[in-house]
């Protein structure tokens, strides 16, 4: 699941979640709007923080393609 599906799901703004997981607001937009991806260490704060819902793999999709193919 993405994170901007997660968000909307559980009608959670991006300054609240923002908040939740210590960055800055615009950070969050501008993953939400492709500009740039979380590092590893942020990226197991999102999975933390969206119990699961958002994993590693969700910010990766190209590679789990090239995987599995």
């Amino acid at each position: 699941m993405t994170l901007k599906d997660w968000l909307s799901q559980t009608r959670t703004n991006q300054t609240h979640f923002s908040r939740l997981i210590n960055v800055d607001r615009i950070t969050v937009w501008r993953w939400l709007q492709g500009h740039s991806i979380p590092s590893s260490a942020t990226i197991m704060e999102i999975e933390r923080a969206t119990e699961g819902a958002v994993s590693l793999n969700d910010w990766y999709p190209e590679r789990i393609a090239k995987d599995e193919s």
